[in-house]
């Protein structure tokens, strides 16, 4: 039956077409954030790099309060489905990014300042407006690249993202290499990049969608229905993923939270395998029946894990080497908080099992139960372990959570489709050999293409 699926046309050169524009953004991005990194902990500092950590850290926790991550499977499922008109749903991206710009704004001007000192006494109000702005654009962008894949259109969604990343880098050049303003030239970075995102994101509303922005009662039903079973999880993804740069803040202090988030950083890395194949099949998954988007899932998953194991190993190898070479000897202890977190980046690339269940059978609340779970339990198990173990602590506390969420999701994905374990681990010969000749094949069109434009362009020699 795997077989069957993978030679199905067109779909299977959609997916390939996605995976390769998809993986060819991950990898530019992958490789601006990586400089970003650099460019961060050389010219900030472990300290400085912590207290940043902090502030992006929040932006994130506060955009998955407001469902940022939830609404996009709520808006890919829903535009996948053709229920609704491009102009319904952008209306509801918009008023949702209004809606989230007041609430936020609102609570940045009535948070007591004596929250954020329990961890750091450095960051002011100032540093709450910035985490307001950060988080307002992640809602933005997520909620249009939930419409993107919904429409299918990966390459516009790569893009946009990609942009995003490499202005980053360019901003943080020129504020913190350049001009050198510390702290405060990477907060300007943050805003620069905003800015830039609330551009893209009012050009492709009012340009790319043609078509004045409405308002349904029926969408804003199905969002909310669809985005109410789907919330919990991701609160419990972000409460495992996010609250350990909370815990060694506080416990260890910003310089420990600075050299971790290197480590996170750099083991984050992995997922330049799993994101691409994901957001390759995700359309697929959405428009097929069951059975099949099983099969896709799953093999989507072996692809995913084994290359992020590949990847994995080559950073573990060389992080002896590379670390201190790049980073410098201040974050020399990164390495072997890297080399634990690595196992919990290569379990959450079980994260492409979810998209069975968000979807194709439109069951959000199914994996829900488990990353609500594991997320609450990570608040206890983080703060012991940071508190006795510091920064080591919440690395391992960490990588045991999410391969345990790993285990449990994948054996409710086996049980409830009836597939063979093997579909999660094997990957076929056949499988390798058609990937690589699409490949081969999409370049050599695509290179044909950009020729026959230029020789098209050419001037015509005149008639006599």
């Amino acid at each position: 039956m795997a077989e069957q699926v993978l030679h199905q046309k067109p779909a299977d050169s959609s997916i390939m077409y996605n995976a390769i524009w998809s993986g060819a953004g991950q990898v530019i991005g992958f490789a601006s954030a990586f400089i970003s990194s650099i460019v961060l902990a050389r010219w900030l500092g472990p300290e400085a790099r912590g207290l940043y950590a902090l502030i992006a850290a929040t932006s994130i926790l506060l955009a998955d309060l407001f469902s940022a991550t939830a609404i996009v499977h709520a808006f890919s499922f829903l535009t996948g489905k053709r229920k609704y008109s491009l102009p319904t749903l952008a209306g509801h991206a918009l008023s949702l990014s209004i809606v989230g710009s007041i609430l936020l704004g609102v609570l940045a001007a009535i948070a007591p300042i004596s929250l954020i000192h329990i961890f750091a006494p450095e960051l002011g109000r100032i540093h709450l407006w910035i985490t307001v702005a950060w988080t307002l654009q992640l809602l933005m962008i997520n909620m249009l690249s939930g419409i993107l894949i919904g429409l299918n259109r990966i390459r516009t969604m790569i893009i946009i993202s990609t942009s995003s990343i490499v202005l980053t880098l360019g901003f943080q050049v020129v504020f913190l290499v350049i001009l050198n303003m510390g702290l405060e030239g990477a907060v300007l970075q943050i805003l620069a990049t905003a800015a830039f995102n609330y551009a893209m994101f009012a050009y492709l509303i009012m340009v790319d969608i043609r078509g004045v922005p409405t308002l349904d009662r029926d969408v804003a039903r199905d969002l909310a229905s669809y985005t109410s079973r789907n919330y919990p999880s991701y609160i419990g993804s972000q409460l495992l993923a996010r609250t350990d740069i909370y815990f060694i803040t506080l416990y260890v202090g910003p310089a420990a939270a600075g050299v971790y988030a290197i480590a996170r950083g750099l083991a984050e890395i992995i997922s330049i395998i799993d994101l691409p194949i994901t957001n390759a099949v995700l359309p697929q998954v959405v428009t097929s029946d069951r059975t099949k988007a099983a099969i896709l899932i799953g093999q989507a998953f072996a692809f995913s894990f084994w290359g992020s194991a590949l990847l994995g190993l080559v950073g573990a190898s060389t992080s002896f080497i590379f670390i201190p070479l790049l980073y410098g000897n201040d974050f020399a202890d990164a390495i072997g908080l890297y080399i634990v977190l690595l196992i919990g980046s290569l379990a959450l690339s079980s994260r492409t099992i979810h998209h069975y269940f968000l979807a194709s059978l439109g069951k959000p609340e199914i994996p829900t139960y488990v990353m609500i779970s594991t997320g609450i339990l990570s608040l206890p198990t983080l703060a012991i372990l940071t508190a006795t173990f510091d920064e080591m602590g919440a690395a391992v506390g960490y990588s045991f959570l999410a391969s345990m969420r790993a285990i449990v999701i994948s054996a409710i994905f086996l049980k409830m489709t009836n597939q063979p374990v093997s579909l999660l681990f094997r990957i076929s010969r056949t499988q390798l050999t058609d990937g690589y000749y699409y490949t081969v094949h999409l370049f050599r069109e695509k290179f044909k293409t950009l020729c026959n434009n230029k020789k098209n362009n050419q001037p015509q020699p005149k008639p006599h």
